[in-house]
């Protein structure tokens, strides 16, 4: 333990509609997710990840659910165009809220002094130039 530390008992709260559920447990055999990123060559690329789960559970039932196989079907269509500029001006863009903006300022200076073209823009100037559409966008450009 800790000096001057209070150790505080764990408190277990079970969650009866959880428990009592007869729904099964992950509610879906598989799920994915894609993304996109760099790999080790620092290539663009579109990541996609599978979850399966073989075995769910439904609690109120206490019974165990399993797959005895599973036949995954992927397609991809790469894009027609890259969405990325040729030529860029900056390695690095820095977007943030106005009240970072001094706080990050030691950050794209370091960048640019080791050689990453830092850029910093605020939100405030991408929702003034870009209006949006949606609730939240709209009350930010105002």
């Amino acid at each position: 333990m800790i000096e001057g530390s209070s150790q505080v008992p764990l408190q277990t709260v079970i969650d009866e509609t959880v428990y009592t559920s007869k729904e099964l447990y992950p509610d879906q055999w598989i799920t994915y997710t894609t993304g996109s990123g760099l790999n080790e060559e620092s290539n663009h690329v579109t990541f996609l990840t599978v979850q399966v789960f073989p075995v769910r559970y439904s609690p109120g039932t206490d019974t165990i659910t399993h797959l005895n196989q599973c036949l995954i079907s992927i397609t991809y269509t790469p894009p027609t165009h890259s969405p990325f500029p040729i030529d860029s001006l900056y390695d690095l863009v820095i977007i943030a809220p106005v009240q970072f903006v001094l706080p990050l300022q030691k950050l794209v200076a370091h960048k640019n002094n080791v050689g990453i073209r830092t850029h910093m823009k605020t939100l405030q100037e991408i929702y003034d130039k870009y209006p949006g559409r949606d609730q939240p966008e709209q009350s930010n450009s105002s």
